[in-house]
């Protein structure tokens, strides 16, 4: 979700010592397999692997129901934080610019991906899928 990522890193970036070289927000240390990695984790036991995307959209309609949700956030990305920089220090700096937003667009839209991996070890089913996917109509 790079808009709420971004909220995040900004906040990071306010909060920390001028000079403080910032790098991207790793994944949580817990998270070995996911949408991103499975592909290239499935290769090495399956002769063929099919990443399939399905984007989406969250839309918070308002500031509290997105400070909610990144609470739901803390256990994994607290301990990650950089020294100096406290979580609720943190979300007060990303409540102060998801206002701004709210403010200006009516609402904060999070762009998201979840997505299939599909596996197997023929490879029959690549031709077909291929040829379905390019039937299937773009929306």
């Amino acid at each position: 979700m790079p808009q709420l990522v971004e909220l995040m890193r900004r906040g990071i970036l306010l909060l920390s010592k001028p000079g403080t070289p910032l790098t991207q927000m790793p994944p949580p240390p817990h998270i070995t397999f996911s949408l991103e990695n499975g592909a290239q984790q499935m290769a090495r036991h399956f002769y063929a692997v099919v990443r399939h995307d399905l984007p989406g959209t969250l839309v918070f309609p308002d500031t509290d129901s997105t400070l909610r949700y990144l609470e739901t956030w803390r256990p994994m990305r607290e301990p990650q934080l950089p020294a100096g920089v406290k979580w609720d220090d943190l979300l007060l700096v990303v409540r102060d610019q998801v206002n701004r937003i709210i403010k200006l667009f009516g609402q904060l839209a999070v762009e998201k991906v979840s997505g299939v991996l599909i596996a197997t070890q023929s490879g029959g089913f690549i031709r077909g899928y291929r040829q379905q996917m390019q039937m299937t109509p773009s929306k």
